[in-house]
């Protein structure tokens, strides 16, 4: 699926890996390890998470210390290193965007972008505007006339879904800009856009 994604990069978490030589981490089991533990304490890694440990480690995401009894306890040093601001969905047809933008619900705020002469009917705006889509007419993300601005979309819970499609983003990102951390990146896992997106901040 194309689509073009805003972003705004976290320059401490980016400048933090960066020192550390750590490009976008698409492995969900380590990022589901790293979200098992508190960030602002230290608390004890769940038994599953375990096995994920050496990858976790390696990741930088946590810190990691074996008490006396081998148990693990943990904090979380890392974070998301970017925040996706809008996805911009390119459609034929306002029906098509809002079933294609459907997929991206719970990633971004989401933006269909309509070709130039576009008018799509008030019943289709309405429709759009309930699912808190923006609508724009134009050529490019950059030059659209806005229809309707989306509903910004608040992450109240880090999931592991959501963060690994942040990491992909950022992996792109890492491609676009030319970063040598970009090779260091596992391969891109991510099912939501395989292909054929493009960035901008």
């Amino acid at each position: 699926m194309d689509f073009s994604l805003r972003y705004a990069i976290e320059t401490g978490e980016d400048t933090r890996r960066s020192t550390a030589g750590i490009g976008a981490i698409v492995d969900v089991a380590v990022l589901e390890t790293a979200l098992s533990v508190p960030t602002a304490e230290i608390g004890l890694l769940e038994c599953g998470a375990r096995t994920d440990l050496a990858s976790v480690l390696a990741s930088t995401l946590i810190s990691a210390v074996h008490d006396v009894d081998e148990m693990v306890w943990a904090h979380r040093v890392g974070a998301v290193p970017l925040t996706p601001v809008e996805a911009v969905i390119p459609a034929r047809r306002l029906d098509e965007g809002l079933t294609r933008a459907e997929r991206l619900a719970g990633y971004a705020a989401r933006t269909v972008l309509l070709p130039p002469g576009s008018r799509p009917t008030d019943r289709m705006l309405t429709e759009a505007g309930c699912y808190g889509l923006g609508v724009c007419v134009g050529d490019t993300a950059e030059r659209c006339t806005s229809l309707i601005a989306p509903i910004p979309m608040r992450v109240h819970r880090v999931s592991p879904e959501w963060w690994l499609f942040v990491e992909n983003m950022y992996r792109e990102h890492l491609v676009t800009t030319g970063d040598p951390r970009a090779q260091t990146s596992s391969l891109n896992q991510f099912s939501i856009s395989a292909r054929g997106f493009s960035l901008g901040r």
